[in-house]
């Protein structure tokens, strides 16, 4: 009874070490995996096109502009660098409305007729 308890608890052991050295193979593919991973990183999205005033293209522009703001939340965070990033795209004109985000648009859209 007592030789059948130690082989038990012997291929229990044996059990145990196995599974820990496929625990420590697991986590080192992990690692590899996760450096692998941060080098296939999307690359950064593309800033807008620059904007020439024609009313055909300012929703288009405008978009581009919004989905560079969600890709990029950290550094386009405030208002103040959405109109910066706009007004440094524009190749015609400027607006005097450089405060808030939203009010840029409701100018911008007014300037090129555009409904908002």
């Amino acid at each position: 009874c007592v030789d059948s308890r130690v082989l038990i608890i012997n291929s229990l052991l044996a059990q145990v070490a196995q599974l820990t050295r496929e625990n420590q193979q697991l986590q080192e593919q992990v690692r590899q995996l996760s450096a692998k991973n941060t080098m296939l990183r999307a690359p950064p999205p593309a800033i807008p096109v620059r904007f020439d005033g024609n009313y055909r293209w300012f929703q288009g522009f405008v978009n581009q502009c919004w989905l560079l703001f969600l890709m990029r939340p950290r550094i386009y965070a405030s208002d103040q660098s959405k109109v910066a990033l706009v007004i440094s795209l524009q190749t015609e004109g400027h607006s005097p409305v450089l405060s808030s985000w939203d009010a840029f648009l409701q100018s911008i859209a007014a300037i090129f007729n555009v409904p908002h």
